[in-house]
């Protein structure tokens, strides 16, 4: 008798292990059109896959595109039928820089705790990436060449046949988002999108209401954006607020006492007298620059477009002031070329060709003199003539669950883009992160107010006291 009790139970031990699925054998079940395999970058077998699909929606015939898809699955036993789909910014950057932060062990792992993730190429990156050569001849990537109008005339005549760049824009973005949704058998996404990501979900909710469960925009931008109006006198609010804090900063003012003289001092003295400045790369190859006051501001901007670095801009300074510029050309070193054609076909007819004319004149006062803002609005001058989409007129809003998130000192999309959305969406919470800028310096609160929000299905009230705990790192007193 005991030994048929303990046969018995063996063979339930067996059973119940021979039949027991691994997260990514259960996953594929429930997506059988992908296949396991391990992307560039990572360690861990995900599940793999192309979705081909027209350039041009709307016509639903003629040239189809690429677009790769990576599923991380969920550890959970009983998984969600809303899918978490993140979506980065740029315009045009592309979602496989995500992939890492998904993986066991990384940042944002514990999410597979309760969804499966989705991660799909933007058209033009990924598959179907959209180069230009003429690009590929700038010997430094910096963003103040990369906006030469010459160059980008040269660029579009490579590109503009090889791709409707009209197609290439927010209102595509959402077909393919729909037509993958569709194509795995999706019930619903909870979206996730950082800057320009963020426009791509709220007209993901406009025109598929159904399709979306939740929705996280950090660092928002609505359609009547318009930076162009704002940035740079954004830049000169957060640059006064540094200054201060330097002044007032035991650290910053034992080593960088002149930060506010040497800042104007650089400005002028380059305006009079530009620097030919050779500036050796970690490869130890040699790039002659001309660096004259307009060079030198973009140089400067450039620092508050993340606002995760601004703590070593005294530092950069002074070093600049003492005739090394090298810290601070390398702290501008751009991965813009990768992406530059998908960048300018989106931003430009989205924003820049919004507006006939702007009133630089009123930027002259500022400390950065809006050079960014010029350079960028010109460089649309110099790019194909798409025009403005019409769902940029339509209204937003709906009962959709946002939880919306800002840096206080966000330069590019600051908190009142959110507070905007926030009228139109009543199921919706704004947190705002203090002294944080469009990326934060610590994700940490972040990462931990996502997961209690999908953990609830956006039903619970957010335990918000690590918002209180954020602060600024300190300022650097060297490279």
């Amino acid at each position: 008798m005991k030994f048929r009790l303990f046969f018995l139970s063996f063979l339930i031990l067996f059973i119940s292990c021979k039949n027991s699925e691994s997260p990514l054998e259960s996953a594929q079940k429930r997506y059988p059109m992908l296949k396991p395999g391990i992307p560039e970058g990572l360690k861990e077998t995900i599940l793999c896959g192309t979705i081909q699909v027209f350039e041009d929606h709307e016509s639903q015939s003629g040239k189809k595109i690429p677009l790769n898809v990576y599923l991380f699955p969920t550890i959970n036993k009983s998984p969600s039928n809303s899918v978490f789909v993140d979506f980065t910014g740029g315009p045009g950057v592309s979602n496989d820089m995500l992939i890492d932060i998904y993986e066991e062990g990384a940042f944002a792992y514990p999410f597979r705790e309760i969804r499966d993730i989705l991660i799909i190429d933007k058209r033009g990156t990924g598959a179907s990436k959209i180069t230009c050569e003429a690009l590929d001849t700038i010997s430094l990537n910096l963003d103040y060449y990369l906006y030469d109008p010459d160059l980008l005339a040269d660029c579009l005549q490579e590109v503009k046949d090889k791709a409707d760049l009209s197609k290439y824009n927010t209102a595509s973005q959402i077909e393919d988002l729909e037509a993958i949704r569709n194509w795995l058998g999706i019930s619903k996404f909870d979206f996730h999108g950082q800057s320009y990501g963020t426009r791509v979900g709220l007209e993901y909710i406009r025109k598929y209401p159904n399709s979306i469960s939740s929705a996280i925009l950090t660092g928002s931008v609505p359609p009547d954006f318009g930076i162009f109006t704002y940035k740079a006198f954004e830049i000169e609010r957060v640059l006064k607020k540094l200054m201060l804090r330097c002044e007032s900063d035991s650290i910053c003012q034992t080593n960088f006492p002149k930060f506010r003289e040497e800042l104007y001092s650089l400005r002028s003295d380059l305006k009079d007298n530009p620097v030919n400045y050779i500036f050796k790369s970690k490869s130890n190859q040699n790039y002659e620059l001309s660096i004259s006051d307009t060079v030198f501001l973009e140089f400067v901007a450039s620092r508050f477009s993340s606002g995760t670095e601004l703590e070593k801009l005294p530092y950069l300074i002074h070093q600049a002031s003492r005739g090394n510029f090298h810290p601070l050309i390398e702290a501008n070193i751009s991965s813009l070329p990768k992406f530059m054609p998908l960048h300018l076909s989106q931003f430009c007819p989205e924003e820049a060709n919004r507006f006939s004319q702007l009133n630089f004149s009123s930027m002259d006062s500022l400390y950065s003199k809006g050079v960014s803002v010029r350079k960028t609005f010109q460089a649309c001058q110099s790019w194909a003539e798409i025009p403005t989409p019409d769902w940029v007129s339509e209204p937003i809003g709906g009962d959709t669950p946002l939880l919306l998130f800002s840096g206080e000192d966000d330069v590019l999309t600051p908190p009142r883009m959110n507070d905007y959305i926030q009228n139109y969406f009543p199921n919706s919470q704004h947190i705002i992160f203090k002294d944080q800028g469009h990326s934060f310096t610590d994700w940490s609160c972040w990462d931990k107010l996502v997961y209690q929000f999908l953990k609830s299905n956006a039903k619970e009230e957010l335990d918000t006291s690590c918002v209180a705990k954020i602060i600024r790192p300190n300022f650097a007193v060297k490279k």
